[in-house]
């Protein structure tokens, strides 16, 4: 969404880009988040815990992109989107085979979906806060809510399987979305136009009723692949924009 705008309005600086593409991920989770309610994929309590943390974070975020310029922004948003496609690729390679079920200083969670499918899986709890405020601050100084940086942060560091994760992240994010396009109205950033906005929303909570439900035929490793191109073909993308 944000490359997107980025391409779309030029001339928008980049507290009005966040601003409107948060908006839009507000309505991203709240879609999401039913889909994913709906096969059971919700870790409630993890996502609840994280939504909370990333709270003073998002608040922060909102009233520091108002001073970034433009082409470092754009810097910024390539960087941080082709170091998580290369982390992501890296870990799904490097994780193969690994297994942490013997370790007893993790808290033990088991998860069934609607097609019986269980996940067994755990949660460095003591990560969370750093982890969360962190995320916050970015998703609402960058406006992509979150999820880019809480799926890979809670596959490798949280050791949660990625379609427990993606579920989660988008239950988490709504809490975010919702604290930074709040703080980011308040503060006169969401002026691209209420059709415009209105218009990739509505678009966006299609795609993310369709994206849930395709979750449920892929793999894990193969989930993780397409992420981490994504990433870096839009990654790449804005970095030779910028420069």
């Amino acid at each position: 969404m944000v490359p997107l705008l980025l391409l779309l309005f030029p001339d928008g600086s980049p507290a009005v880009i966040a601003a409107s593409s948060l908006f839009a991920v507000l309505f991203t989770g709240i879609s999401s988040t039913t889909a994913y309610a709906f096969i059971k994929r919700i870790d409630y309590k993890a996502g609840s815990l994280l939504g909370g943390a990333t709270l003073p974070g998002a608040i922060l975020g909102v009233h520091l992109v108002s001073f970034v310029p433009r082409s470092a922004f754009e810097i910024a948003m390539g960087t941080l989107l082709v170091g998580l496609a290369s982390y992501s690729f890296i870990r799904s390679r490097s994780s193969r085979g690994k297994s942490i079920l013997g370790d007893r200083s993790f808290n033990y969670r088991t998860l069934v979906d609607r097609r019986g499918r269980i996940f067994v899986y755990t949660v460095r709890a003591t990560m969370w806060s750093t982890i969360a405020l962190v995320a916050g601050f970015l998703s609402s100084m960058m406006g992509i809510g979150g999820g880019l940086l809480q799926v890979p942060i809670l596959v490798y560091a949280l050791e949660m399987p990625i379609q427990v994760a993606a579920a989660t992240s988008q239950f988490a994010l709504t809490a975010t979305a919702l604290t930074g396009t709040i703080t980011h109205l308040t503060a006169g950033n969401l002026s691209l136009g209420w059709w415009t906005v209105g218009a990739l929303t509505a678009s966006i909570i299609v795609g993310a009723q369709v994206g849930a439900r395709l979750s449920t035929s892929f793999s894990g490793p193969r989930v993780t692949l397409l992420l981490s191109v994504g990433l870096m073909v839009v990654g790449i993308r804005m970095l030779t924009a910028a420069v």
